[in-house]
């Protein structure tokens, strides 16, 4: 009864609503996932903010249900890892990938979140976007296994894109992704793309759980 009494006066007097913070923290991970592998293929890993319990809410709404207006929200945040972290790029030599599906995947969720957000980035920063990588095998969820079938399960399980292999020569790829779980994914693409000449990688996500 009092929340409906609460609700009704704010609606009267206009009583904005706090919106929800996320907590920020812009830093470099690379040395704690680097020490996991025989052979990191990254050569930066960045993220925004930590996982929370509020960030975890909207992220689920945007990844699942597609709430499109947070995804104005997060590109301020990839937009500041680009301006503090990755400032000295040179534009014209960069590219913008995202982390892409197996085609049955991206067909029953309809779009791709990462997608979604890597193209907007590209927009508001003037950096290229292509649609580099693709995943034409199915894997399992990342999430449901241990370390060693993580690493076995994403063997082989990317490809470039055959129209753009002669364009990355040299480049710098930053590939977005949100949330780093299974940093597997990240160097797996990564050996892909060295294994084609692509000067640097920088793996830029939304949010870390550690």
């Amino acid at each position: 009864m009092i929340s409906r009494i609460l609700k009704i006066l704010e609606k009267i007097f206009l009583i904005p609503e706090e919106k929800l913070k996320y907590i920020e923290v812009y830093r470099d991970k690379t040395d704690f996932y680097k020490k996991e592998f025989n052979k990191f293929y990254l050569n930066k890993i960045f993220v925004a903010l930590i996982y929370e319990e509020n960030l975890q809410k909207d992220l689920k709404s945007f990844k699942y249900r597609y709430n499109e207006s947070l995804k104005t929200d997060f590109i301020v945040f990839y937009n500041r890892i680009l301006q503090e972290k990755l400032f000295w790029l040179n534009k014209e030599n960069s590219i913008i990938i995202w982390v892409p599906e197996f085609f049955l995947n991206r067909l029953f969720r309809q779009y791709n979140q990462t997608y979604i957000l890597a193209e907007e980035l590209s927009k508001q920063s003037w950096i290229p976007f292509i649609k580099l990588v693709k995943k034409p095998k199915y894997t399992k969820h990342q999430a449901w296994l241990n370390k060693e079938k993580r690493l076995n399960n994403l063997k082989n399980c990317f490809k470039i894109n055959p129209k753009y292999k002669n364009l990355i020569k040299w480049k710098n790829i930053i590939l977005l992704d949100d949330v780093i779980s299974t940093w597997t994914t990240a160097n797996e693409i990564s050996k892909v793309l060295k294994q084609n000449w692509v000067k640097n990688i920088y793996w830029v996500f939304l949010a870390t759980g550690s």
